[in-house]
């Protein structure tokens, strides 16, 4: 295959490596700055119409648009019901078929989401205070969504989750499951640690699928109860996810330039995450605290006249004395052609 070949290819290759979550490291950094480069020059109609489809600015397409865009409407032709459309998609050169195809991977897309919600409000009611691994069998469970409901459990409960659906083969009945880690656990570890309850197993430190039968998954949840109260009891922070700021900086250094010249370290992902900064303000430097999005779940507010986003923070409640711990990342922010300085929050931490 000659190098003019391989390079056609580097944004579907971009795209793959983001979905598998692959780390962004060594060449499959070099695979995704120049595959995101591709995707934003629209030299393949089928990612300009899911581009497009999206919503997205194509001229400001980075890892996280491809993993929370572009990757779920293309996966969930698989999850809810037949993959093969997808590879016809990026085969074929009929622009109408091609249209045709993204918006049907938008409508199963929306379709995933509704499911997944209620999936997902259906395992919440399953959840018990005092469990330290959510093994969940919901009711009307949907395998194509089971491990994005994996992962939501975890991070609501912020304890290590597996999401359970019955399926049946010529050997019988069996329930086949889904995992997500929580914090520093190596679940794969875990887990192949009673590896004769399993009929098949398989993941690595952070994910894992396995078929099991029925009359184990209560031992199951016993074992791996008893080795995590263990584990526990040897480093109460195991399920802890939030990391430390590698370096804390003070508000007047927020600016376009430090945000431009870490924007150049991109493109960010597993094995190259972005960095991690934070500011710390008295609590009375908090000002303009209101909440946005159309479901009012995000917030925004300045920290001593830096303006500040914090996704799914709508529920921080600021002190009214002391001060405020802020972990994230500055951040360019466009909008109507104009570039302002934000901080990304990760975390709040209350002193």
């Amino acid at each position: 295959m000659n190098h003019a070949v391989l390079t056609s290819l580097i944004d579907l290759v971009c795209v793959a490596t983001i979905a598998d979550v692959m780390p962004l490291i060594d060449e499959n950094r070099t695979f995704v700055k120049y595959g995101l480069s591709m995707l934003r020059n629209g030299k393949r109609a089928a990612f300009r119409e899911l581009i497009n489809i999206a919503g997205l600015n194509s001229d400001k397409i980075d890892a996280h648009s491809v993993a929370f865009s572009i990757v779920p409407r293309i996966n969930a032709l698989g999850r809810m019901g037949d993959a093969s459309g997808g590879v016809e998609f990026f085969l074929t050169d009929d622009e109408g078929q091609i249209r045709d195809t993204a918006i049907h991977m938008n409508e199963c897309n929306m379709e995933r989401q509704r499911v997944q919600e209620g999936v997902f409000l259906d395992c919440l009611a399953l959840c018990e205070s005092e469990r330290k691994f959510l093994l969940l069998v919901p009711e009307n469970a949907h395998e194509g969504v089971a491990g994005v409901v994996a992962g939501k459990g975890r991070e609501k409960m912020s304890l290590p989750c597996a999401v359970l659906t019955r399926t049946k083969n010529e050997d019988g009945e069996f329930l086949k499951g889904s995992a997500r880690s929580a914090g520093s656990l190596d679940l794969i570890s875990l887990l192949r640690g009673h590896a004769e309850l399993f009929e098949r197993l398989g993941g690595h430190a952070a994910a894992a699928g396995f078929l099991i039968k029925e009359e184990n998954r209560e031992v199951l949840l016993g074992e791996l109860e008893a080795d995590l109260t263990e584990m526990l009891a040897e480093k109460p922070d195991l399920f802890d996810d939030k990391k430390e700021a590698e370096l804390e900086i003070e508000t007047a250094d927020v600016c376009l330039e430090l945000a431009n010249v870490l924007a150049a370290l991109g493109p960010f992902g597993i094995g190259n995450p972005r960095p991690f900064l934070a500011i710390s303000v008295p609590a009375d430097k908090i000002g303009g605290v209101r909440t946005m999005g159309q479901d009012g779940k995000h917030l925004r507010f300045t920290a001593d006249g830096v303006p500040c986003v914090f996704f799914s923070g709508a529920d921080t409640v600021f002190p009214d004395t002391g001060s405020v711990f802020i972990c994230g990342c500055p951040e360019v922010n466009e909008w109507n052609g104009n570039m302002n300085i934000q901080f990304a929050v990760t975390y709040i931490h209350m002193l």
